[in-house]
């Protein structure tokens, strides 16, 4: 049977936004889904566009400005973020899998651990995406090795994050130290001693500010969107009504977007939603530009980046996003070589104990419990 004929809409939206650097890398629906809520950002513009304006422009520049203002090439690259975090998690739940196969027991020789290890890896170069760890593994099966009469050294880890709260190089990467018996921590070098830290330049205090209350401002969001898990579809139609269009033209503030919600139709949650939201919005967009205020085309591309519309799936890329540009402003405030600067930030914000790159990876982002669930490791 042929595949269905792409219909006007569908062959209007490949014209303006053509997405063949993607091919092969994005599935054929996926840069159709991508192409039409690009068509339907420009029909947004141009509701917004055709609102009360000091001075009116013609059909066709509005026009002309409404699609110029729609990324869908950025929207793609979210995709692709997405995608490779999803690829991503099926291959840590694939290497979890191959670790439950092969558990650990209490009392168990070195010898027997280093079998165990042994195993493990041996299956892990079968997964997709596994070799890398697998490889990984050899060095410390290697030092798991028994040498007669010998003490042997500390297990030494490149590349680690110093995640001990409270610890003076916390945040900093080095080499993390390991009991080779019993793999407790037992210490840690800095690639940079604290003493040769660099004093942080206005920018990056700029990023570790504002960074830090975004991420504050984000939590509110993370909370509603947690109790009331339909509130982002709802919001992503409401943006898209014209009601929501014509009810505030031209919005400046928090209290226009909400009110504009509210004429719109939207639920209470939906008005908490917004609200929050932009209190986040206005935050990380002074990470990016410190006198930056949101409207116009700022407002435009904030949306686009950060607030939801009717594709379920670029709903779940905007909640990555969010993460990722706090993790961004995180390392623009020079965090792997001073986290002294981000670490005040968000402890003046209140926000010290949430981890961001767990978040990221879906998984808890409270600081401290992660701690105390990885303390053997």
């Amino acid at each position: 049977m042929a595949p269905p004929k792409p219909s006007i809409l569908d062959r209007l939206a490949a014209r303006l936004f053509p997405l063949g650097n993607y091919s092969g890398l994005l599935a054929p629906e996926q840069q159709q889904g991508l192409q039409r809520q690009g068509l339907l950002n420009v029909g947004l513009n141009l509701l917004q566009a055709g609102g009360a304006q000091p001075q009116q422009r013609g059909t066709l520049a509005n026009l002309g400005a409404s699609i110029q203002g729609v990324d869908v090439n950025q929207a793609a690259q979210q995709a692709l973020q997405l995608q490779a975090y999803r690829n991503q998690q099926q291959e840590q739940q694939a290497i979890a899998t191959v670790a439950a196969r092969h558990p650990a027991t209490p009392g168990m020789s070195l010898p027997d651990q280093r079998q165990r290890m042994i195993d493990i890896a041996g299956e892990l170069l079968t997964i997709p995406g596994g070799a890398r760890l697998a490889e990984q593994m050899s060095a410390l099966i290697a030092a798991m090795k028994e040498t007669p009469g010998t003490k042997r050294e500390p297990l030494r880890i490149p590349d680690y994050r110093d995640n001990v709260l409270g610890s003076p190089t916390h945040g900093m990467i080095g080499i993390g130290l390991f009991d080779p018996e019993t793999y407790q921590r037992v210490g840690f070098v800095p690639q940079v001693q604290p003493s040769e830290v660099a004093k942080p330049n206005p920018q990056q205090v700029q990023h570790a500010e504002f960074g830090a209350a975004a991420l504050a401002a984000w939590q509110p969001v993370e909370r509603i969107r947690s109790q009331h898990p339909g509130v982002e579809e709802e919001v992503g139609k409401l943006l898209t009504s014209p009601k929501f269009a014509e009810a505030v033209p031209g919005f400046r503030s928090s209290g226009d977007a909400v009110a504009a919600i509210a004429r719109a139709g939207g639920s209470a949650a939906a008005q908490q939603y917004m609200r929050a939201k932009w209190s986040f919005l206005d935050n990380v967009l002074r990470t990016r530009y410190a006198t930056g205020r949101l409207g116009g085309p700022m407002l435009a591309q904030m949306a686009q980046e950060f607030l939801p519309g009717l594709d379920v799936e670029g709903n779940a890329q905007v909640r990555q996003n969010e993460i990722q540009s706090i993790l961004s402003a995180q390392g623009e405030s020079g965090f792997d070589l001073n986290p002294s600067v981000w670490n005040q930030a968000v402890k003046r914000h209140g926000v010290a104990n949430v981890d961001l790159q767990s978040l990221l990876q879906g998984q808890s982002g409270d600081a401290r419990l992660n701690a105390i669930r990885n303390r053997n490791y």
